[in-house]
């Protein structure tokens, strides 16, 4: 008998890349977070939390970044963590508002 010994395969597993880190929190508490700071009465607008995340985070507001604000504030608001105005889930100029249980104490 011969006692050679077979190389170790390679799993999917180690040959992943593994990712980065994005430099900012998720685009939920980035929303969240622009609410808060321009605090109004009628709410904040899709434009202002589009001028917060990109003046704070030094983000360059691409198709791509507004699509993840957008959907960020589409989820939050079936969570009920934001409120929009009634009838108004995908009217872009629409005020957004924090709920009440995420409200600052």
């Amino acid at each position: 008998m011969s006692t050679a010994t077979a190389a170790p395969k390679k799993t999917k597993a180690s040959a992943a890349i593994k990712k980065t880190a994005a430099p900012h929190p998720p685009f939920a508490e980035l929303v969240r977070e622009a609410i808060v700071e321009t605090a109004s009465r009628d709410g904040v607008s899709r434009p202002a939390i589009k001028k917060y995340i990109g003046d704070k985070y030094m983000m360059e507001v691409t198709p791509a970044v507004i699509t993840h604000i957008n959907t960020a504030i589409a989820r939050g608001a079936e969570k009920g963590d934001f409120v929009l105005p009634k009838g108004c889930v995908y009217i872009r100029s629409s005020c957004i508002k924090l709920s009440i249980h995420m409200s600052i104490p």
